[in-house]
Parts: C-alpha cells; sequence; structure tokens
C-alpha cells in the first residue's frame, strides 16, 4: 500500500505525544474494514483539550452550556478503542478511563442504562439480543444524554450494555452455586 497524505493514530496510546517525535502509521483492521482508520494527528501535550463532553447534563441551558454543545454535536465522531471493555489487561480498555467523563456524568449514564437494561435477558448474550429492544436502548440513552450520540456507531451504551449483562449473568451464576434463589 502507498504511503498516503493523511496522518494515522494509534488508538491504543491515548498519552499525548509530542509533535516532534510523532510518525503517523496506519492501522489495518482486516476483520472489521479493508481501509486503516486514519484519525487526526493528536495535539501536543500542551494544546490538548478534553475529550469528554459537556459537564452538565441538566435540561437548563447557559449560553456557555449551549456554545459547548454546539462546539461539542460540530466535531468529529468518537470510534471505538481497540479491544473489548473490561480486559485493559489483554488489549482491551476500562470504560470509565477511556471516555474521561466527570465522575458524575458516568455514573449518571451507567444508572440510566443500568435501568433500561432490566428489560434484557441476561443469559442472552449481547449480541443475540433482540436488535428491537437494543436499537431501543440506544435511543432512549441517547434521548436523555445527547453527547452519546457523539460516539460512533453509539459502542459506548453498547459497552455499558454488555457490561451490565455480564454483571447480571455472573451474579446470578454465583447465587445458583450458593443456593441462593
Amino acid at each position: 500500500m502507498a504511503p498516503s497524505t493523511h496522518n494515522a493514530v494509534n488508538v491504543r496510546s491515548p498519552r499525548c505525544v509530542s509533535s516532534r517525535n510523532y510518525s503517523p502509521q496506519p492501522i489495518n483492521c482486516p476483520r472489521r474494514c479493508s481501509v486503516p482508520l486514519r484519525l487526526p494527528t493528536p495535539p501536543s501535550c500542551a494544546e490538548s483539550e478534553p475529550v469528554s463532553p459537556p459537564l452538565a447534563l441538566s435540561s437548563g441551558s447557559s449560553p456557555l452550556l449551549s456554545a459547548s454543545r454546539q462546539l461539542w454535536r460540530s466535531s468529529k465522531m468518537i470510534p471505538k478503542p481497540p479491544g473489548e471493555v473490561r480486559r485493559p489487561g489483554r488489549g482491551g480498555y476500562n470504560l470509565r478511563k477511556i471516555t474521561n467523563w466527570p465522575k458524575q456524568d458516568y455514573v449518571d449514564v451507567k444508572d440510566y442504562i443500568k435501568l433500561l437494561v432490566e428489560r434484557l435477558d441476561y443469559d442472552v448474550p449481547f449480541g443475540q439480543q433482540p436488535l428491537i429492544d437494543i436499537r431501543s436502548i440506544r435511543d432512549e440513552a441517547i434521548a436523555k444524554f445527547d453527547f452519546l450520540a457523539r460516539y460512533d456507531n453509539t459502542w459506548v451504551v453498547d459497552d455499558f450494555v454488555r457490561c451490565r449483562l455480564m454483571y447480571l449473568k455472573t451474579l446470578a451464576r454465583n447465587r445458583k452455586q450458593r443456593g441462593i434463589p
């Protein structure tokens, strides 16, 4: 493949990279697509801005919040990091760390999705859940927390759902082993 003028980023390295020693390499993902993932060159540490959404999630509006949300909506979609959620030691990532949201925002989203997941069957893996139910959860989560729409293919919502389903399945298995109904 011929070198491209586009910049590519190694998504596995979220730390700041100095522009002097940065040499972009394309990321090939043969199982998912035939085109390498290309992202803009990361800014230097001094120029970096947080990637988290606006801090306030309430419906109240202020000029600063409105401007912040407009800026957030105009930015590019956030790609899913490589690997699986909850497997940082095996090439995956920690959802809390990768989202880089304020703690209260993370808890609010997690608690809301926790309520939505109650309608799913935790004995059925995420990929085999009825698509209509998964879409419904995605739509409701985005309706309540509009910044979730910035995540490519709503991967962050899917990861919250996966984590909750895994937790419920493990909890049920442990209760069964201990003889607790």
